[in-house]
């Protein structure tokens, strides 16, 4: 699914955990990331501006072995291969303007970047000194390494 769909979904949505899945792991958008965090589990977030919706998106993920046990003991509404839809009742209601406020407390992923230089070997070096280990998840660490094998 196109993160402009996920992105219009989620703007309705007030009471689901739309989870997606890509690759090996499942995702949480918007609307959906944050009654995950509040209501299954607590989980890193990661914001990130998306240009095609010119839009800043915040989301979790965590790895498909642990699927089945989050699932465990809730009401699902929907299972698809790459597409799960859980029914969660927020005790207060949705509230957008909480919503709002803990996404502008989610920080911004930043892309790696590698300098085109002679020396590569000095900003492999300084790229892995300022990688920032204990604020990544395993995908970031994982797209950190893929991108540095390219550049070495």
């Amino acid at each position: 699914m196109e993160i402009s769909e996920v992105f219009f979904k989620e703007k309705s949505n007030e009471n689901c955990i739309y989870l997606y899945k890509e690759g090996s792991f499942w995702k949480s958008y918007e609307h959906s990331a944050w009654l995950f965090v509040r209501y299954v589990r607590p989980y890193q977030t990661k914001k990130r501006f998306y240009k095609n919706i010119r839009q800043e998106i915040v989301s979790i993920g965590f790895p498909d072995v642990t699927l089945e046990d989050i699932l465990k003991n809730r009401k699902i509404l929907d299972r698809k291969e790459k597409e799960v839809v859980l029914e969660i009742e927020p005790e207060e209601g949705f509230n957008e303007e909480v919503f709002l406020a803990w996404k502008d407390m989610c920080s911004v992923q930043e892309k790696v970047q590698i300098n085109e230089s002679e020396d590569k070997h000095e900003d492999v070096v300084k790229l892995i000194r300022t990688f920032s280990l204990v604020n990544s998840t395993p995908l970031d660490c994982m797209q950190f390494i893929s991108e540095l094998q390219k550049r070495i």
